[in-house]
C-alpha cells in the first residue's frame, strides 16, 4: 500500500496525515494493499491512494474537520472518497459539503453504521452515509448475511463484507476487524476499479453500475441493492459473448442445399432454422455449445437420417446477432401517481409477446431525484405479471422518481420506463 499524498484537517498547525490510531490504515489496506504476495491484497491495488486525516489519534473528530476533508478531496481532484466513520447527528453544512462534492463528480462512499439490531428493524443509518449524495454501505458476514450490528433503513444502498476482515494495521502489522467501516472500502475499491476501466464515465454512471450489478441478497432495507460484485461491474459494458456463424455441409445425397443463409448466433442461444418445405429438409432445434473454443456442431436430419452437419464457427469479430429475436413487451404501472413520505408504492410489471409471458425474470430499478437506486427482482406469473413494492421513507427526497424494468425470458428481453412523484 502506497499513500501518494494527503492532508490534515484536524490540526491546522500540522501537515502530518499519518495514522496513529490504526482504523484508517486498516480501511486503506482493504482498498489498495499491494499485490506483492505479502500480507493481504486490496480490492484495487493499483489505485492512487490519498490519506486525509479528519479524526484525531483517538479516532475522534468534529463535523468541521470532516467538511474540510471532503472539500480537500474536491480541491485535489479525487474521484472516490471513502468515509469509514459516522454520527447520528444531521448537519446541514455536512450535507451541503457532500452534495457539493457529488456535483463536482466525486463519488462518496460511507459506512452505514453499526447501530443495527438482531431483528434488523428500524431506521438507524448514520451520517454522512444517510445523505442522498453518499453511497451507504451495510456489512455482511462470511455467509452473505447481514451482520447483526449493521445499520438498516431506506438509505442502505449496497452491501459488502464487514465481519472479521484482515487488513493492514499500524506499526507495519496486520489486524482483523469488523464493522461497516470495513465494508465501505470494499465498495470504494470496486468503484476505483470501474472508474479506472471506464475513465470517460462520471460518478453517477459508476454509482449506477455498482447497484445494477450487485448480487441481490434480500430486503433492500437490510442490504440495499445487494452485495457489490467487482467482476460484474467491470464487465457491464464489455461484450464477452462468443458468437457463432452457421455453416451447413451436406454429407448425404440431395438435390439442393438447405436455404439457411448466413446468420450469427450467441453462445447458449437456442436456434431454430426453417428450410423450404419443398426440399424436404427437417431442422432440429439446437442450443449452441458455448464451451467450444472454435466450433460447435449440431446435426441436420431428413426423415430421421443424418445427412448434414451444421457447424457453428466462432466469429472472432464478436458482432451482435444479425437476426435477434423480437423484444418482449413491458408495461409498468403504479397504484398511484403521487405519494407522500413514509408510504408504500405498489408496482406491477406486465410482460407480453403476443400473449402473457410466464416465467420471465424481471429486474426493477427505482431511482430517486438524488440518484440513489433501489433494485428488486421477481418472476412473472401466469398472467405475465411481476409484483414489487417500494418504500418511500419518512425523509425521502421529494420530486420525480424514475422506474425502469428489464424483462428476460430465455434470452429474449424487453424494457420500459415510468415514473411517480413524491411530494
Amino acid at each position: 500500500m502506497v499513500v501518494i499524498s494527503g492532508g490534515n484537517t484536524v490540526d491546522k498547525n500540522s501537515s502530518d496525515y499519518s495514522d496513529k490510531h490504526g482504523h484508517g490504515t486498516h480501511v486503506a489496506g482493504t482498498i489498495a494493499a499491494l499485490d506483492n504476495s505479502i500480507g493481504v491484497l486490496g480490492v484495487a491495488p493499483s489505485a492512487g491512494l490519498y490519506a486525509v486525516k479528519v479524526l484525531n489519534n483517538a479516532g475522534m473528530g468534529s463535523t468541521t474537520s470532516v467538511i474540510k476533508g471532503i472539500q480537500w478531496a474536491v480541491d485535489n481532484g479525487m474521484n472516490v472518497v471513502n468515509m469509514s466513520f459516522g454520527s447520528s447527528t444531521f448537519s446541514q453544512a455536512e450535507k451541503d459539503a457532500c452534495d457539493n462534492a457529488y456535483n463536482n463528480n466525486v463519488l462518496l462512499v460511507a459506512a452505514a453504521g453499526n447501530s443495527g439490531n438482531e431483528s434488523g428493524t428500524g431506521d438507524n443509518v448514520g451520517y454522512p452515509a444517510k445523505y442522498s449524495s453518499v453511497i451507504a454501505v451495510a456489512a455482511t458476514d462470511e455467509d452473505d448475511r447481514r451482520a447483526y450490528f449493521s445499520s438498516t433503513g431506506d438509505q442502505v444502498e449496497l452491501s459488502a463484507p464487514g465481519v472479521k476482515i484482515l487488513s493492514t494495521y499500524k506499526s507495519n502489522s496486520y489486524a482483523t476487524a469488523s464493522g461497516t467501516s470495513m465494508a465501505s472500502p470494499h465498495v470504494a475499491g470496486v468503484a476505483a476499479l470501474v472508474w479506472s476501466k471506464y475513465q470517460e464515465w462520471n460518478n453517477s454512471q459508476v454509482r449506477e453500475i455498482l447497484g445494477s450489478t450487485a448480487t441481490f441478497l434480500g430486503d433492500p432495507l437490510l442490504y440495499g441493492a445487494g452485495l457489490v460484485d467487482a467482476a460484474k461491474a467491470l464487465d457491464i459494458t464489455g461484450d464477452s459473448t462468443t458468437y457463432y456463424t452457421l455453416e451447413v455441409k451436406v454429407e448425404g445425397s440431395g438435390t439442393t442445399s438447405p436455404s439457411v443463409g448466413e446468420y450469427t448466433y450467441a453462445a447458449g442461444q437456442e436456434v431454430t432454422l426453417t428450410a423450404d418445405a419443398d426440399d424436404g429438409w427437417v431442422f432440429e432445434k439446437w442450443v449452441i455449445d458455448g464451451t467450444e473454443t472454435e466450433t460447435a456442431i449440431a446435426s441436420v436430419t431428413m426423415d430421421g437420417d443424418k445427412i448434414a452437419t451444421a457447424h457453428f464457427v466462432q466469429d472472432t469479430s464478436e458482432q451482435p446477432p444479425a437476426d435477434p429475436p423480437a423484444a418482449l413487451g413491458v408495461v409498468i404501472t403504479t397504484d398511484k401517481d403521487t405519494y407522500s413520505p413514509n408510504s408504500w408504492v405498489y408496482i406491477t410489471v406486465t410482460v407480453t409477446d403476443s400473449n402473457a409471458v410466464q416465467g420471465a425474470n424481471v429486474e426493477l430499478r427505482v431511482t430517486d431525484p438524488g440518484g440513489k437506486t433501489s433494485i428488486g427482482q421477481a418472476v412473472t406469473d401466469a398472467e405475465g405479471k411481476a409484483y414489487f413494492r417500494y418504500r418511500v421513507g419518512p425523509k425521502a427526497v421529494k420530486g420525480t422518481y424514475t422506474v425502469t424494468a428489464l424483462a428476460d425470458k430465455d434470452g429474449v428481453t424487453g424494457n420500459a420506463e415510468s415514473s411517480f412523484t413524491v411530494q
